[in-house]
Protein backbone atom coordinates (compact mmCIF):
# COMPACT_ATOMS: atom_id res chain seq x y z
CA UNK A 1 0.00 0.00 0.00
CA UNK A 2 1.28 3.43 -0.90
CA UNK A 3 0.95 5.60 2.24
CA UNK A 4 0.99 8.83 0.19
CA UNK A 5 -2.59 8.09 -0.86
CA UNK A 6 -3.58 8.24 2.80
CA UNK A 7 -1.29 10.89 4.29
CA UNK A 8 -0.64 13.15 1.31
CA UNK A 9 -3.31 12.71 -1.35
CA UNK A 10 -2.47 16.24 -2.57
CA UNK A 11 0.61 14.91 -4.37
CA UNK A 12 -1.15 11.87 -5.85
CA UNK A 13 -4.42 13.27 -7.24
CA UNK A 14 -5.24 16.20 -9.49
CA UNK A 15 -7.02 19.25 -8.12
CA UNK A 16 -10.37 18.49 -9.79
CA UNK A 17 -10.59 15.04 -8.23
CA UNK A 18 -9.57 16.43 -4.85
CA UNK A 19 -12.18 19.20 -5.14
CA UNK A 20 -15.00 16.76 -5.94
CA UNK A 21 -13.98 14.45 -3.09
CA UNK A 22 -13.48 17.44 -0.77
CA UNK A 23 -16.94 18.88 -1.48
CA UNK A 24 -18.43 15.42 -0.90
CA UNK A 25 -16.57 15.18 2.42
CA UNK A 26 -17.81 18.65 3.42
CA UNK A 27 -21.42 17.69 2.66
CA UNK A 28 -21.12 14.39 4.55
CA UNK A 29 -19.52 16.13 7.55
CA UNK A 30 -22.33 18.67 7.70
CA UNK A 31 -25.04 16.01 7.36
CA UNK A 32 -23.54 13.88 10.13
CA UNK A 33 -23.01 17.00 12.26
CA UNK A 34 -26.62 18.10 11.72
CA UNK A 35 -28.07 14.71 12.65
CA UNK A 36 -25.79 14.45 15.67
CA UNK A 37 -26.74 17.95 16.86
CA UNK A 38 -23.36 19.51 16.09
CA UNK A 39 -21.99 22.30 13.95
CA UNK A 40 -18.55 23.03 12.55
CA UNK A 41 -17.22 26.13 14.35
CA UNK A 42 -13.55 25.75 13.46
CA UNK A 43 -11.58 23.74 10.95
CA UNK A 44 -10.77 21.31 13.76
CA UNK A 45 -13.70 21.76 16.17
CA UNK A 46 -17.42 21.11 16.56
CA UNK A 47 -19.94 22.60 18.97
CA UNK A 48 -23.61 22.06 19.81
CA UNK A 49 -26.08 22.98 17.11
CA UNK A 50 -28.76 25.58 17.87
CA UNK A 51 -31.78 23.68 16.55
CA UNK A 52 -33.87 26.86 16.35
CA UNK A 53 -31.58 28.43 13.74
CA UNK A 54 -30.29 25.47 11.73
CA UNK A 55 -29.97 27.41 8.46
CA UNK A 56 -28.05 30.18 10.21
CA UNK A 57 -25.78 27.61 11.89
CA UNK A 58 -25.04 25.85 8.57
CA UNK A 59 -24.26 29.19 6.91
CA UNK A 60 -21.90 30.03 9.78
CA UNK A 61 -20.27 26.63 9.28
CA UNK A 62 -19.72 27.46 5.62
CA UNK A 63 -18.43 30.87 6.68
CA UNK A 64 -15.83 29.23 8.92
CA UNK A 65 -14.54 27.24 5.96
CA UNK A 66 -14.62 30.28 3.63
CA UNK A 67 -12.85 32.64 6.05
CA UNK A 68 -10.28 29.98 6.97
CA UNK A 69 -9.63 29.35 3.29
CA UNK A 70 -9.09 33.02 2.51
CA UNK A 71 -6.81 33.61 5.50
CA UNK A 72 -4.74 30.48 4.87
CA UNK A 73 -4.54 31.43 1.18
CA UNK A 74 -3.15 34.84 2.15
CA UNK A 75 -0.58 33.14 4.38
CA UNK A 76 0.30 30.80 1.52
CA UNK A 77 0.74 33.75 -0.85
CA UNK A 78 3.09 35.38 1.67
CA UNK A 79 5.21 32.23 1.71
CA UNK A 80 5.03 31.55 -2.03
CA UNK A 81 3.39 33.86 -4.53
CA UNK A 82 2.54 30.88 -6.78
CA UNK A 83 0.16 29.40 -4.21
CA UNK A 84 -3.19 28.60 -5.84
CA UNK A 85 -6.59 29.02 -4.18
CA UNK A 86 -7.78 25.62 -5.43
CA UNK A 87 -4.96 23.91 -3.55
CA UNK A 88 -5.88 25.66 -0.29
CA UNK A 89 -9.59 24.85 -0.76
CA UNK A 90 -8.69 21.21 -1.37
CA UNK A 91 -6.41 21.17 1.68
CA UNK A 92 -9.19 22.36 3.98
CA UNK A 93 -11.95 20.19 2.51
CA UNK A 94 -9.89 16.98 2.38
CA UNK A 95 -8.60 17.56 5.92
CA UNK A 96 -12.22 17.30 7.13
CA UNK A 97 -12.26 13.57 6.33
CA UNK A 98 -11.15 12.43 9.81
CA UNK A 99 -13.95 14.50 11.35
CA UNK A 100 -16.45 12.12 9.75
CA UNK A 101 -14.99 9.34 11.85
CA UNK A 102 -14.79 11.56 14.94
CA UNK A 103 -18.45 12.51 14.62
CA UNK A 104 -19.52 8.91 14.07
CA UNK A 105 -17.55 7.67 17.09
CA UNK A 106 -19.07 10.52 19.11
CA UNK A 107 -22.51 9.06 18.41
CA UNK A 108 -21.78 5.70 20.02
CA UNK A 109 -24.40 5.49 22.79
CA UNK A 110 -22.03 4.35 25.56
CA UNK A 111 -19.67 7.25 24.87
CA UNK A 112 -22.46 9.80 24.48
CA UNK A 113 -24.05 8.80 27.79
CA UNK A 114 -20.70 8.88 29.58
CA UNK A 115 -19.92 12.37 28.24
CA UNK A 116 -23.30 13.67 29.43
CA UNK A 117 -22.79 12.13 32.87
CA UNK A 118 -19.28 13.54 33.25
CA UNK A 119 -20.47 16.99 32.10
CA UNK A 120 -23.40 16.84 34.52
CA UNK A 121 -21.14 15.90 37.43
CA UNK A 122 -18.65 18.62 36.47
CA UNK A 123 -21.34 21.33 36.51
CA UNK A 124 -22.54 20.13 39.91
CA UNK A 125 -18.96 20.28 41.26
CA UNK A 126 -19.26 16.59 42.15
CA UNK A 127 -16.21 14.35 41.96
CA UNK A 128 -15.99 12.90 38.45
CA UNK A 129 -14.62 9.46 39.23
CA UNK A 130 -15.96 6.21 37.95
CA UNK A 131 -16.74 4.20 34.90
CA UNK A 132 -18.11 7.18 32.95
CA UNK A 133 -14.81 9.03 33.24
CA UNK A 134 -12.89 5.92 32.19
CA UNK A 135 -15.14 5.51 29.14
CA UNK A 136 -14.64 9.17 28.18
CA UNK A 137 -10.87 8.83 28.55
CA UNK A 138 -10.75 5.62 26.50
CA UNK A 139 -12.78 7.15 23.70
CA UNK A 140 -10.64 10.29 23.83
CA UNK A 141 -7.56 8.17 23.22
CA UNK A 142 -9.45 6.45 20.39
CA UNK A 143 -10.29 9.83 18.83
CA UNK A 144 -6.77 11.25 19.17
CA UNK A 145 -5.32 9.52 16.07
CA UNK A 146 -8.11 10.99 13.94
CA UNK A 147 -7.35 14.49 15.21
CA UNK A 148 -3.67 13.92 14.45
CA UNK A 149 -4.63 12.68 10.98
CA UNK A 150 -6.62 15.89 10.48
CA UNK A 151 -3.53 17.94 11.37
CA UNK A 152 -1.30 15.80 9.11
CA UNK A 153 -3.65 16.39 6.18
CA UNK A 154 -3.68 20.14 6.86
CA UNK A 155 0.12 20.22 7.06
CA UNK A 156 0.74 18.08 3.97
CA UNK A 157 -1.85 20.02 1.99
CA UNK A 158 -0.32 23.36 2.91
CA UNK A 159 3.21 22.12 2.29
CA UNK A 160 2.20 20.84 -1.15
CA UNK A 161 0.22 23.99 -2.01
CA UNK A 162 2.97 26.42 -1.01
CA UNK A 163 6.03 24.24 -1.66
CA UNK A 164 7.33 25.42 1.69
CA UNK A 165 10.36 23.76 3.20
CA UNK A 166 11.55 26.22 5.84
CA UNK A 167 10.90 25.16 9.42
CA UNK A 168 9.94 28.76 10.26
CA UNK A 169 7.11 28.68 7.73
CA UNK A 170 5.89 25.38 9.12
CA UNK A 171 5.95 26.74 12.69
CA UNK A 172 4.08 29.88 11.59
CA UNK A 173 1.52 27.73 9.76
CA UNK A 174 0.79 25.58 12.83
CA UNK A 175 0.54 28.61 15.10
CA UNK A 176 -1.73 30.29 12.53
CA UNK A 177 -4.01 27.23 12.26
CA UNK A 178 -4.48 26.92 16.01
CA UNK A 179 -5.04 30.67 16.46
CA UNK A 180 -7.50 30.70 13.55
CA UNK A 181 -9.35 27.69 14.96
CA UNK A 182 -9.57 29.31 18.40
CA UNK A 183 -10.79 32.65 17.02
CA UNK A 184 -13.51 31.04 14.89
CA UNK A 185 -14.70 29.04 17.91
CA UNK A 186 -14.97 32.21 19.98
CA UNK A 187 -16.72 34.23 17.28
CA UNK A 188 -19.17 31.56 16.17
Amino acid sequence: MNWKYIFNPFEKFDEKTLLIVGISIYIIVNLIAYFSGSKLDGIMHFDSLDEKNVVKEMLLSFGVIAVSTVLIFILGKIFNRRTRLIDIVNMILISLFPTILILLIGEIPVYKTAVHQVAKLATENSPVIGSDLIIVLLFTFLLLPFLIYNIVLLYNGFKTATNTKKWQHIAIFFAFIFILNTITQILI
